[in-house]
């Protein structure tokens, strides 16, 4: 009970973290849309469901992390800790996809099967990037040899890194 009471915690302030973030974003693009006489445009269905759409791949694409500092803090026994590896994580999965970027073979492929690479494939739904140059932090592309991830295996493999580590949490 202790750990499910902290995983819907944890995944009910990403769900709060993200909605805070697209407010203070919508907020933003309205006031400089003011500012500079820009169009607003149509506000439709169409594009209130692209919003909606958009929220929910964000706060999925964080879960495995979420995920991966329940696990971790299982562990260690320590909040902060488990918080700051999970963020760590990001990064350095950023840098090692991208020096497997130039590799040839099996190697190239690696990046599919990790958290970064399939994040962004689903984020690439949003309209935020082009599907062929979708890149990680620091500007390194992910997906392994610059291929991308298709959408539907992408959330499918970030569904098996929750449960995986959401498992290895509740059994821990």
């Amino acid at each position: 009970h202790f750990i499910a009471s902290k995983a819907i915690v944890a995944v009910l302030f990403t769900v709060t973290a993200v909605l805070v973030g697209f407010s203070v974003g919508l907020a933003f693009s309205a006031w400089f849309s003011h500012v500079y006489n820009l169009p607003y445009g149509a506000l439709d269905a169409a594009r209130l469901g692209d919003a909606f759409a958009s929220i929910a791949r964000t706060t999925f694409v964080v879960l495995p992390f979420v995920a991966m500092a329940l696990f971790f803090s299982t562990v260690w026994r320590s909040t902060p800790q488990a918080a700051g590896f999970a963020l760590g994580f990001f990064f350095l999965e950023s840098l090692f996809t991208g020096v497997l970027d130039t590799a040839t073979g099996f190697l190239s492929h690696v990046p599919e099967a990790l958290v970064n690479a399939n994040a962004l494939s689903v984020m690439g739904a949003n309209g935020l990037v082009p599907d062929n140059s979708l890149t990680g932090p620091f500007g390194l592309v992910a997906g392994g040899g610059g291929s991308v991830v298709p959408v539907w295996r992408a959330a499918g493999v970030l569904v098996l890194w929750i449960l995986a580590f959401g498992s290895v949490a509740f059994w821990r």
